[in-house]
């Protein structure tokens, strides 16, 4: 895995010698080495690392209507980009070929060139999917 998607995670808290992951409900309690129920988040040494930041599983221009929010601004496009994993075991997951995979580390996209893709291809905002967008 690149270092490049490796971040501290902003929202843990100590336990012990492990640590709490703070990210959703789960709330896992996470040993030094080890990782979260979702793959995402590891604590390293004592500290939880995101192993996922600006990690692009896919992208893709779509219709407002196509997200949850579709009542929201009718007739615009998003920029949609989505990572990799879930905190979620739906068995009808339609991505379930990303959200139950570890990230292959093929694509980072910082915020700044998420605007800038966003723009580039004429969409009136941006939104995340494919998988839990919390992660």
């Amino acid at each position: 895995m690149s270092e490049t998607f490796v971040r501290e995670s902003l929202l843990q808290e100590r336990a012990g010698n492990k640590v709490r992951c703070n990210v959703c409900a789960r709330r896992c309690v996470i040993p030094i080495g080890g990782q979260g129920w979702c793959r995402t988040r590891e604590n390293r040494a004592g500290t939880l690392v995101t192993l996922t930041y600006g990690d692009v599983s896919s992208q893709a221009a779509n219709p407002i209507e196509k997200k949850p929010l579709f009542h929201f601004y009718p007739g615009s496009w998003c920029y949609t980009v989505g990572s990799w994993s879930c905190n979620f075991g739906c068995p009808w997951c339609q991505n379930w070929d990303i959200s139950k995979s570890a990230s292959d580390g093929s694509e980072f996209i910082s915020p700044q060139r998420m605007i800038e893709l966003t723009e580039r291809s004429g969409c009136d905002g941006t939104s995340i999917s494919f998988n839990e967008p919390t992660l």
